[in-house]
Parts: structure tokens; C-alpha cells; sequence
């Protein structure tokens, strides 16, 4: 009888995990130099890429959005601030300043500035799948 309450307990807990990791309201990416400013967007049901003032919308599918969900599962976006760039280009305008937004639950997570196209990494996999996205369409 224990065990099965033992049971019971585990896979509530995991549900309840597994069903936090969905509830982001938007993921932002933006990257700025002089002249150039790159922005990424991603709500519950698109992805909105703009460079300059030409945008891109796409609308996202239900194993995007999973796929999405579980990379951000695995990012622990309460020590986002405290991920370190693995390189400092953006400091002689070598690479565009860059910084990574998360909101969920009504909280902003923001990481540090760091190189366009080098995330800490922490968030590699989840940069990168976003920009893997915006080239499939």
C-alpha cells in the first residue's frame, strides 16, 4: 500500500514539472550593433523573427512547440543572469550584443549580453533550435 502512495506522489510531482516546463508566456531574443537590430519572438503559437523592419512570421506547430517546451525544461531560467558568454566580441562590435528574455508565470528571466550566435551553454541548444526553425520555412 505504502509503495503505491510512493507511486502515486512520484508521478503527480513529475505531471506537475512537466506541465510548468509548457506554461512560457514568450521567449525574446534580441541582438543590436550599430545599425542593425535583430529580434526574435516566440509566444505559445508563433515564432516572429525581425531584422531591421523586415518581419517574419511563422506560425508554430504542435511539435514545435513541444520541442520548445522541453529545451526549456531543461534550463534552469531562475540562474539565467548568471550563464557566462563564452566569448566577448561584441565589446569591439566583432559580434552584435545579444541577450535572451523568458517570461513565465508573470516573472522576466533575462540572461547577461553576450555574442550573437555564441550563447552561454546553457542556452545553446535552445538559441540555436529557434534559429533552426526560422530556416525549415
Amino acid at each position: 500500500m505504502k509503495f503505491t502512495g510512493y507511486v502515486l506522489f512520484l508521478v503527480m510531482v513529475t505531471n506537475c514539472n512537466a506541465q510548468k516546463s509548457l506554461d512560457y508566456k514568450e521567449i525574446r531574443y534580441e541582438a543590436s550593433t550599430r545599425g542593425t537590430k535583430i529580434e526574435l519572438k516566440v509566444t505559445d503559437s508563433e515564432l516572429i523573427y525581425k531584422v531591421n523592419q523586415e518581419t517574419t512570421e511563422i506560425q508554430l506547430t504542435p511539435k514545435a512547440r513541444k520541442e520548445i517546451a522541453a529545451l526549456l525544461s531543461k534550463i534552469e531560467v531562475q540562474k539565467i543572469e548568471t550563464f557566462v558568454p563564452p566569448s566577448e566580441n561584441r565589446f569591439s562590435d566583432k559580434a552584435l550584443h545579444a541577450t535572451l528574455t523568458i517570461l513565465i508565470d508573470g516573472k522576466k528571466y533575462a540572461s547577461q549580453t553576450f555574442d550573437h550566435g555564441n550563447p552561454p551553454k546553457e542556452l545553446e541548444s535552445l538559441v540555436k533550435t529557434l534559429f533552426k526553425m526560422l530556416e525549415i520555412h
